[in-house]
């Protein structure tokens, strides 16, 4: 693990930020080219078991717009909103493989 004061980088050289802003606080997470799917993957179950408190979690790919695919915690989802507890192991695997066409990928986990 580095700092370099700004991100955080883990053993897998993914460079992790944190997010402090007036409505909601969070992480991104940068994937490390290294297999970014399958780390996709697995931050994706282990995010979906904090389901009942996180506001949202989305893959953005080239730094493109954020909300593009997001899912909802249990606070927010219903209606036109995707909830998070309701992700499949094959919807998850979807979403990530966005990763693997990309020159980056990030997911963001978000709460208020």
């Amino acid at each position: 693990i580095k700092d370099d004061s700004i991100d955080i980088y883990d053993v897998f050289k993914n460079r992790i930020r944190p997010y402090f802003l007036r409505t909601f606080m969070g992480l991104g997470i940068y994937l490390a080219n290294d297999n970014p799917h399958e780390q996709c993957v697995n931050l994706y179950q282990m995010i979906q078991q904090y389901h009942s408190f996180l506001w949202l979690t989305e893959v953005q790919i080239n730094s493109s717009s954020l909300y593009d695919n997001p899912y909802y915690g249990d606070k927010y989802c219903g209606g036109n909103y995707r909830c998070i507890r309701e992700l499949t192991p094959a919807r998850i695997s979807e979403l990530c493989r966005v990763c693997d066409k990309a020159n980056t990928c990030s997911l963001f986990i978000l709460w208020q």
